[in-house]
């Protein structure tokens, strides 16, 4: 299986305002995300947290969540 690892602008180009599952991710000193493979993408930040869980049985490596749109300024995040 080929794989197609995307920029950062080239994933928001292609899925705008959705949540995206980012295998590989490959970041900079801030680690900010700079590219990856989207494995999964979605508006429903559910499905990837689902993605996620299935992903981790199988799948080696670092995962990524990254949102390709703007953040409403009441959001939090909790890690």
């Amino acid at each position: 299986m080929e794989i197609t690892l995307l920029t950062i602008e080239q994933m928001h180009d292609r899925y705008p305002n959705q949540w995206l599952l980012v295998a590989n991710p490959k970041t900079d000193e801030n680690l900010e995300l700079l590219e990856g493979e989207v494995i999964a993408h979605s508006t429903d930040c559910d499905h990837i947290y689902t993605t996620i869980a299935r992903e981790r049985k199988t799948r080696t490596g670092n995962l990524s969540i990254e949102y390709t749109g703007t953040i409403p300024d009441n959001f939090a995040f909790i890690l």
